[in-house]
């Protein structure tokens, strides 16, 4: 475990590779429903960085579970002797295309953090939902979250899992 540690900590920094009593708030569902034993919480904070992590953990066979804002309630992040991927690090919204109504963002973003962009643009992103304060634009990607909410076009683009989703204008 130590060699993990410290080879997760080369990819990472040292700073960002959890252990032990740090895991805790990464160790269950936020209704605490769910509750596991992760080996190490890894917390990227670059593309690069993520793909290094999973070549390491399919090199030694280690399962790896990847966590956005841990709102869900399916215990989907529920990762007994895994590694958990926290993308909370990867939280920047790096543009908003005003004209194309268009943001590029990353997928450790706060569903509400993107609401509060686009309405400094004087646009809306239209999907919302209870967890919006902690629930992360990845985490909706993968789990389809808020799915019944969204208009057809919002879940096409977020589902395909792209780092771009539209921001629409605000209605008159």
């Amino acid at each position: 475990m130590d060699q993990l540690v410290s080879d997760l900590g080369q990819i990472v920094g040292p700073s960002h590779v959890l252990t032990g009593t740090d895991m805790a708030r990464y160790s269950s569902d936020w209704l605490h429903q769910y509750k596991w034993q992760p080996r190490a919480i890894i917390r990227p904070a670059t593309v690069e960085q993520v793909s290094e992590v999973v070549k390491l953990a399919n090199r030694m066979k280690i399962p790896l579970v990847p966590m956005g804002g841990n709102t869900g309630l399916a215990g989907g992040t529920c990762g007994e002797a895994a590694l958990v991927l926290s993308l909370e690090r990867m939280a920047a919204i790096r543009e908003i295309r005003r004209k194309s109504k268009v943001a590029i963002v990353e997928a450790g973003v706060i569903l509400s953090n993107l609401h509060a962009a686009a309405d400094a643009e004087d646009l809306l992103f239209p999907l919302t939902f209870g967890a919006r304060g902690s629930a992360t634009l990845g985490g909706v990607a993968i789990l389809r979250s808020g799915e019944s909410y969204a208009s057809f076009p919002v879940k096409q683009r977020i589902t395909r899992f792209s780092s771009e989703n539209p921001v629409w204008g605000r209605p008159p």
